[in-house]
């Protein structure tokens, strides 16, 4: 890319790698310079076109370190293999305007760019808050009628409800609860989407990458972590997906119980049935052969007065 371009930042970006060429020795320059310089015109101009500035700056990042490297091993090289290691330490080390004076000026100003990039990058990034709240799981009952039922004191790592019970607490039952609480599709929609609504299943995605669960450590609580911009918004994330997923667990449970009371109906239902099938079978059986109920009072007195005569 020529350096007559209109765009200031790459020929600013061009004409610095330039000037860094110096910390080469004069052989190295004369014979790569050219191809060097002609090699990251290129990559600015890539950079330019798929990050703007922060292309740019990622490209000085990956840059800088390579520029150091190669350019101290070229002088390094570049000595009088003759001299001794200490020789060769004290001529790299000697305070004179020369070429390794040159090398460890343009080494001090890389770092210093590098060192003041980043604060900029620290500085220009939003401020993130996080807001965790913390449930227990309580384990999985039995059937109803059971007496095995683990105690809450003894809660045995389980690896695989651990993580069922993470993709429950990410999954639609439970975060779109979440959204039509906090009314996030309108919400996220003015802050991320120039004013449009979005769609429940775009909010639950940008609602699952704030989310962080993690089992705390040697308990059966699990740590439910939320980030936003706002603190308010972070705090009512957690808070939020939190009570979403204990409602879900007592709709559960009130699902499990109705079922359970539904089996016992129809066991109920069933028996009734027989009895009175039972009952008829009976009656018929009675009527066939003229069988005659005899109440236990007129048989005491029958055979009272039989004992008497």
């Amino acid at each position: 890319m020529p350096t007559s371009a209109p765009n200031r930042s790459l020929e600013l970006s061009q004409r610095l790698y330039r000037r860094l060429l110096a910390a080469y020795p004069r052989r190295h320059r004369q014979e790569y310079g050219g191809a060097m310089a002609q090699l990251f015109r290129d990559q600015c101009r890539d950079a330019w076109t798929e990050g703007r500035i922060l292309g740019l700056l990622a490209l000085w990042l990956r840059t800088l370190p390579d520029l150091v490297k190669t350019s101290f091993l070229e002088r390094f090289s570049n000595l009088n293999p003759g001299k001794f290691m200490s020789d060769k330490l004290t001529s790299l080390l000697r305070p004179r305007h020369s070429p390794m004076f040159t090398f460890f000026a343009v080494f001090t100003g890389v770092f210093l760019l590098v060192f003041i990039a980043s604060l900029v990058i620290t500085f220009i990034l939003p401020e993130t808050y996080a807001s965790t709240c913390r449930i227990k799981v309580e384990p999985e009952g039995t059937s109803i009628g059971s007496t095995n039922i683990p105690s809450p004191n003894i809660m045995p790592y389980d690896a695989y409800a651990t993580q069922t019970t993470f993709e429950i607490i990410q999954s639609q039952m439970v975060l779109s609860n979440v959204v039509d609480k906090l009314d996030l599709n309108v919400k996220w929609g003015r802050r991320y989407d120039n004013g449009k609504t979005l769609k429940t299943a775009e909010t639950m995605e940008l609602l699952k990458r704030r989310l962080d669960l993690r089992l705390v450590r040697n308990t059966a609580l699990i740590a439910i972590t939320a980030d936003s911009e706002n603190k308010n918004e972070a705090a009512q994330l957690a808070n939020a997906v939190a009570t979403a997923y204990q409602d879900y667990r007592m709709n559960l449970r009130k699902e499990l119980s109705n079922q359970g009371l539904s089996i016992l109906a129809k066991q109920l239902n069933e028996s009734e049935q027989k009895v009175t099938q039972s009952q008829t079978e009976l009656e018929a059986l009675r009527q066939k052969y003229n069988v005659v109920d005899n109440p236990a009072g007129e048989h005491q007195a029958e055979v009272l007065e039989n004992y008497q005569s």
